[in-house]
């Protein structure tokens, strides 16, 4: 029986297969390594065949198996109790030690926010099993992720921006968890159980329409089959571009911070797609790389297209809780400060404007750049323009030499603790304004004597809607 559970057609069944090439034998005459794995079991069929092959193959291997349940306390009661008597006989019936671990009915739902169930279930199933590898002392947490599930992640990924990171697909190897299964099909995996006549159960919550995977699934990759019938070899083609792409920007990214800092000549020097994953490295190193919120790629894009300018110190962009800055010697990532401004003020925000658009501070304010019939004249300043809050030290260039910002926000009226939400425009070379008039004062430019009697190309309008408060974002 368990020669011909291990060919398929004549040949090696390809679950099979699969696990002989993840775990490569040892060198001749050599004794091989004991690996303690954990299956991530659910009862389904791709874990039921990852469990079944492992233990088929153990001996051969090397390998001491175990498996882990978990239970995300989000299916029906009947449906969980009815799998965990499958998946306790089903262990049993192999000999292999079984890990149940039940999280609290309502935690992920509870955890889901933004981000959605799909999200937060896996997050927490990840925990889970972490947790019982660590317990039960076993080196490896197996998944039994298929080449369908790389495609259908790849396709989500493209239609929600990401970039080369993404588009690898899912990793083999990543810490501790290992998915021999990645270049097998999900049809060839219940070919070999049906061969072997092994049984599954089914999660009903694969079958809803209230996930997302389940409707990419359902809906569009049958549209895709049929109208682009290669769409799989190509993206499997685009997944090793993207592992290449991603290698060497991100080795280039790690040198450029590799100090907790990046000098500002290494850093303008750089591509966009370098100081990217530069400030994602430091912004991680910040927030504590927890699988939280994630970053907000236009924040750092923002802070990336901003010119920092030796000597000058300056916020690039603030936002998520963080702060990208400049000290004027290197380019560093920080964490807002805990006790911020009351609520409908703004501070630290800072954004690079390179032409109308609607910019957001915050999440109930907004800044409209527009041309108009008035503001900032066109030939006054140079593109990209940045709008920040202020910084101690700002002064702009005035008739009898450099006025200090904080004296003219004094001259004009503005309470101190709504100091922090007027905001300064600044070009290359210095401040440019200062928009008092967002406040509804006036506005102060920059002494430019190079336009007196010149007729304006155009102005620089901007309106702002609702309060300013923590950071901006462009839409």
């Amino acid at each position: 029986m368990a020669g011909q559970l291990q060919r398929s057609h004549g040949g090696e069944a390809p679950p099979l297969a699969a696990l002989r090439r993840f775990f490569p034998a040892a060198g001749e005459g050599s004794p091989r390594a004991v690996v303690p794995c954990l299956v991530a079991f659910s009862g389904g069929p791709d874990s039921m065949a990852l469990l079944a092959v492992a233990r088929l193959l153990s001996g051969e291997l090397g390998l001491r198996v175990g498996a882990c349940w978990v239970d995300h306390g989000i299916r029906p009661e009947a449906e969980l109790a009815a799998e965990r008597e499958f998946v306790l006989e089903a262990c049993a019936r192999l000999g292999v030690p079984l890990d149940l671990r039940e999280l609290p009915r309502g935690s992920v739902l509870a955890a889901a926010g933004s981000r959605g169930v799909e999200d937060a279930a896996r997050r927490a199933r990840y925990r889970a099993l972490e947790a019982a590898r660590a317990e039960g002392g076993w080196e490896l947490i197996l998944t039994a992720h298929t080449s369908d599930d790389v495609l259908e992640t790849m396709v989500m990924r493209v239609f929600s921006g990401s970039g080369a990171a993404g588009l690898r697909g899912i990793p083999e190897r990543s810490g501790r968890v290992g998915r021999p299964f990645l270049r097998v099909r999900k049809s060839e995996l219940l070919d070999w159980l049906a061969s072997a006549g092994m049984g599954y159960r089914l999660d009903s919550t694969n079958e809803s329409g209230q996930y997302l995977r389940n409707r990419v699934r359902r809906e569009l990759l049958p549209v895709m089959e049929s109208v682009f019938p290669g769409w799989r070899t190509a993206l499997e083609a685009l997944s090793v571009k993207s592992a290449d792409d991603e290698e060497a920007l991100s080795a280039a990214a790690g040198e450029l911070a590799a100090s907790g800092g990046i000098p500002i000549p290494a850093f303008t020097a750089a591509p966009a797609a370098v100081r990217e994953r530069a400030l994602f490295l430091l912004a991680d190193a910040v927030a504590g790389g927890d699988g939280g919120e994630r970053i907000p790629w236009r924040l750092v894009r923002q802070a990336a297209s901003c010119p920092p300018e030796p000597g000058r110190a300056r916020i690039l962009a603030s936002g998520a809780g963080l702060r990208f800055l400049s000290d004027g010697a290197r380019i560093l990532v920080r964490a807002e400060p805990e006790s911020g401004p009351p609520a409908g003020r703004a501070s630290g925000f800072s954004f690079a404007v390179s032409g109308p658009g609607t910019y957001r501070i915050a999440t109930d304010s907004s800044l409209e750049v527009y041309y108009g019939d008035d503001g900032l004249r066109l030939d006054a300043f140079s593109w990209p323009l940045v709008l920040r809050s202020r910084l101690p030290g700002d002064s702009i260039a005035g008739a009898g030499g450099g006025k200090r910002v904080d004296d003219l926000l004094k001259e004009l009226g503005i309470p101190p603790g709504e100091r922090d939400s007027v905001p300064v425009a600044e070009d290359r070379d210095g401040l440019v304004a200062v928009l008092g008039s967002l406040h509804g004062k006036r506005d102060i430019y920059r002494r430019n004597d190079g336009i007196k009697g010149v007729l304006a190309p155009g102005y620089l309008s901007m309106k702002r809607k609702g309060l300013d408060r923590d950071y901006a974002v462009r839409r």
